[in-house]
């Protein structure tokens, strides 16, 4: 993605132009309002215990950008690295469910074998 972002900051929003040459967005240019008031917490992926699940990298990138554009967001400590689906705090998986999977946010148990 080939980036230009001139910011302009008015009180409670901020505008922010990006102009993209790969992925989804069939637009040349993506305006982006950015309320700088809306906080929120992202999952840390240098926790080790996570996967994808049925998604590429670009698309968890995409989703990730769409986050990040729209809302103030504070990156989970190592210790509580992920944001389950239906939560907005911070948490570890529980020990029965031991892995992350960042389609859905959900944390699930190691398959045997």
């Amino acid at each position: 993605m080939n980036g230009t972002a001139p910011l302009t900051d008015n009180s409670s929003t901020t505008t922010s132009s990006i102009s993209n040459t790969t992925g989804n967005v069939t637009s040349d240019t993506v305006q982006v309002i950015i309320d700088v008031t809306k906080n929120g917490n992202i999952t840390n992926l240098d926790a080790q215990n996570w996967i994808l699940g049925n998604m590429t990298w670009e698309e968890y990138l995409l989703i990730r950008f769409n986050q990040t554009s729209t809302t103030n967001l504070t990156q989970c400590d190592i210790t509580t690295p992920f944001v389950v689906n239906g939560t907005t705090t911070c948490q570890q998986c529980p020990v029965t469910k031991p892995l992350f999977v960042l389609k859905n946010n959900s944390c699930v148990p190691c398959q045997t074998g």
